[in-house]
């Protein structure tokens, strides 16, 4: 029996932190003891050729770069590992047409992202006082504090980068930028871009050390507009030629952008498929599996640190860990598939089940049947919100709020069908395209994983064969001419349970 049973706590001291990685970060002490490093994901990021970190909202994606870049703070301890998490929150994405190219259409913000990344990572080698080109170094410094300041300010860059002081001038800097000794030129940043290209490389080579800038918030402000698309696209394009660029010159710094899955499918780009397959680094908690969910090893790893027994409980342990912490089955069901079966198969989505039991109960010992059924409607209420903010920006507000309505007024059951459709609201059949515009909506709601596909066994209805959700099968479309479940984490927010139920999904 594992020691847990031993030593007495209740859910108010389990169910701590947060299901944003980022609140987790900022506000919970020694958040990176929790950090579950699924896979080995921190170390595999942190490979050359990957570039784009892509997940689910609620994957753990902002969590994973927080916790690499705390990993590497303590300049003592790691003097040549320069990791930063910067941030593109509020940034105003129209900005960017100030800036367009008119010769190209995929990469016409290419330029001002290409420099926007250069200058990022000027601010980490001024910091690395291992480089030899300290002559160069100084210079950078300078140039940085006369032009944006000693501090890193996105929009500071986007805001002066069209009056650039081009403070470079010693003779190997003049040779490089094309300046005169001793000169102070302004111009465009376009007309010092390749410039100071050439000197970041040049400084880099002349270092061992590492840097990294993981770019977070890159959703913030997505609208589905083309400016926004192009923007997305045109970044993706300049990180993927600069990491290149430093790589093939013996320069260890690198860009990693952290991508929602949902916005990366929508983006319409050549060449996208083949940055998923060759430089991105997939977050994916193997949504197929269900008794032995990773997901189960992240929760319990989380529930042993708060007891500070990690190293009194090993991994093997977290299996008997799960049924002293939970009862056998809820609701008449295994109990690891009744948690599973409320979630899209995210850490964000069982940490928040658990700690709205917890909140609700805190002096419990145990997050039993009974705490779980009681705020499951709580928890309802959380995921819908929470695929109802994903869903933003991918179509109008009326279109979602039209397509999660069309689940309403259907009847008693959790299934659908376009008969059933067609019968309870036959108005929306009746004006021209009405069956595609449904068709369209459930579309929608089916790439959030709403609602999925469920097949019977043939000649018995009553038996369930299998089941089709986006969220377990990366690339599944919706079978129109099978039946549609609702998810049964959203049903009680949607208002069509009303009693307890054990259908099995």
């Amino acid at each position: 029996m594992s020691q847990i049973i031993k030593r007495r706590f209740t859910l108010a001291d389990v169910t701590k932190g947060s299901a944003s990685g980022e609140d987790e970060a900022d506000f919970l002490p020694m958040f990176h003891n929790y950090f579950y490093d699924y896979e080995s994901n921190s170390t595999k990021v942190m490979e050359p050729h990957v570039f784009f970190l892509i997940g689910r909202k609620g994957t753990g994606k902002s969590l994973l770069a927080k916790f690499i870049e705390h990993k590497f703070k303590d300049r003592n301890k790691h003097f040549d590992k320069f990791v930063k998490v910067g941030s593109f929150r509020n940034f105003k994405y129209h900005q960017l047409l100030e800036y367009k190219d008119e010769e190209f259409t995929e990469k016409e913000f290419f330029f001002i992202w290409k420099w926007c990344l250069l200058i990022n990572i000027s601010y980490q080698l001024i910091s690395d006082q291992s480089c030899i080109e300290t002559e160069l170094v100084e210079l950078l410094r300078t140039f940085l504090k006369e032009n944006f300041g000693l501090k890193i300010n996105q929009k500071r860059v986007f805001d002066k980068s069209k009056n650039i002081k081009w403070t470079f001038g010693s003779s190997k800097v003049a040779q490089l930028s094309g300046q005169q000794d001793s000169e102070i030129s302004a111009g465009n940043y376009l007309d010092y871009l390749e410039d100071l290209e050439d000197v970041i490389i040049s400084i880099g080579q002349s270092t061992n050390s590492q840097f990294t800038i993981f770019f977070d918030d890159l959703d913030d402000g997505f609208e589905g507009s083309e400016v926004y698309g192009n923007g997305i696209c045109s970044l993706i394009y300049a990180v993927d030629e600069l990491n290149r660029k430093f790589y093939r010159a013996d320069f260890n710094g690198k860009f990693i952008l952290l991508l929602r899955s949902d916005i990366f499918r929508a983006l319409n780009s050549s060449d996208l498929n083949k940055y998923k397959m060759d430089n991105s680094l997939m977050l994916n908690w193997r949504p197929e599996e269900r008794e032995n969910s990773p997901l189960f090893d992240m929760l319990i790893h989380r529930v042993i640190t708060a007891l500070k027994l990690n190293k009194r409980i090993a991994p093997e342990q977290y299996n008997e860990v799960f049924y002293e912490l939970f009862d056998d089955t809820i609701e008449n069901r295994n109990t690891a598939l009744w948690l599973l079966d409320r979630t899209f198969a995210r850490p964000r989505d069982l940490v928040q089940l658990i700690k709205i039991a917890g909140e609700e109960f805190p002096s419990f010992n145990k997050c039993g049947a009974f705490a779980l059924v009681k705020t499951k409607g709580l928890y309802s209420q959380y995921l819908y919100d929470d695929v109802r903010n994903e869903m933003k920006g991918h179509k109008s507000t009326e279109f979602v709020e039209s397509s999660l309505s069309l689940l309403k007024g259907i009847g008693r059951g959790f299934t659908i069908t376009l008969d059933k459709i067609r019968k309870k609201k036959p108005h929306l059949f009746e004006v021209d395209g009405g069956e595609e515009n449904v068709k369209a909506m459930l579309s929608f709601l089916y790439r959030f994983s709403v609602i999925g596909n469920i097949y019977h066994k043939e000649g018995k209805n009553s038996e369930v064969a299998s089941y089709s959700w986006s969220h377990r099968e990366d690339q599944a479309e919706p079978d129109f001419d099978a039946t549609f479940t609702i998810h049964q984490g959203i049903r009680i927010a949607l208002k069509l349970e009303d009693q307890e139920e054990s259908i099995k999904n």
